[in-house]
């Protein structure tokens, strides 16, 4: 009867020094996998057909750190908790087994510095449309995923800003004269039909030939003052050598680079990131640590 104690004993001792044992070689492959991605900053997920390289982002970066407690999910999936001695950061990095030798990041948290990715205003953007949000525990890979829907959604803002203006604020009256010395003069007023406010009025004049050949343009400011919804503006114009031109087109420039600051001001219903997704039926990446 001892004797089958005793082996029963030796039997539970060698199993459990073959579970240390595994984990411990288990836990140096997590590590090395890891201190890889460290120095190379390459995600790799075949499996989503997803691959990204940090270098391509702005990442936090520092050789002074060390590896903490490991989280496991099932078999296959380790969350590894990496700290700084230079920075009080909470970052973690998701390692996946490929197979039994083959260890591998797949994602992180907190790694992607997106203050620096990103604009202030892109991030406020983000939060107004539901694209992000600070309540949830979203992965980095899964931000940069939905800055990009964030991304066509404001251009979708200022392509429908740039449109009303380019098509209601429109020149209602011109005329103009070539004269002696291959100059033209004439003058212009536009109206403002659009539901902006311009903070100044930019015009372009194209001359061209009875062919329609363009042979010379002008550009100028007609008013350096706000140019309000329903408002008109006059403005008076000279240019020199426009050579045999016979027609001279004249239209308001807009400012792309304002209708780009204004799309990010939008009111935004919050439901724009939903709406959209189900709309054009966008599969998201989605963290394998749920």
């Amino acid at each position: 009867m001892k004797f089958f104690i005793l082996k029963c004993l030796n039997g539970l001792f060698l199993a459990f020094m073959l579970t240390v044992l595994f984990i411990s070689c288990r836990n140096e492959k997590v590590d090395e996998a890891v201190k890889e991605f460290m120095d190379s900053r390459i995600f790799n997920r075949s499996s989503y057909s997803y691959s990204k390289t940090l270098d391509e982002l702005s990442c936090y970066y520092f050789s002074d750190y060390s590896l903490h407690d490991v989280e496991e999910k099932g078999d296959s999936l380790f969350k590894v908790n990496v700290k700084f001695g230079s920075a009080s950061r909470d970052i973690s990095i998701l390692v996946e087994k490929d197979t039994i030798e083959s260890y591998k990041v797949i994602d992180c948290w907190g790694l992607v510095n997106f203050t620096e990715e990103l604009t202030l205003d892109s991030w406020d953007f983000a939060l107004r449309t539901g694209c992000v949000s600070e309540k949830e525990n979203l992965s980095d890979l899964e931000i940069y995923d939905r800055m990009r829907i964030a991304g066509v959604i404001q251009y979708s803002f200022y392509k429908s800003i740039y449109d009303e203006l380019n098509h209601k604020v429109e020149v209602t009256k011109q005329n103009w004269d070539r004269g002696y010395g291959n100059y033209a003069s004439g003058s212009a007023i536009i109206y403002n039909g659009s539901s902006y406010t311009m903070p100044k009025l930019k015009y372009k004049i194209e001359y061209s030939d009875i062919k329609g050949h363009v042979i010379t343009e002008d550009r100028g400011t007609a008013s350096y003052e706000p140019f309000s919804p329903g408002e008109y503006k006059s403005f008076s114009f000279y240019t020199p050598n426009v050579g045999n031109s016979s027609y001279a087109w004249i239209r308001p420039v807009i400012d792309e680079e304002w209708v780009w600051k204004l799309s990010y001001k939008k009111t935004c219903t919050g439901s724009e990131f939903v709406d959209y997704v189900e709309k054009y039926g966008v599969k998201l990446f989605e963290c394998a640590w749920k």
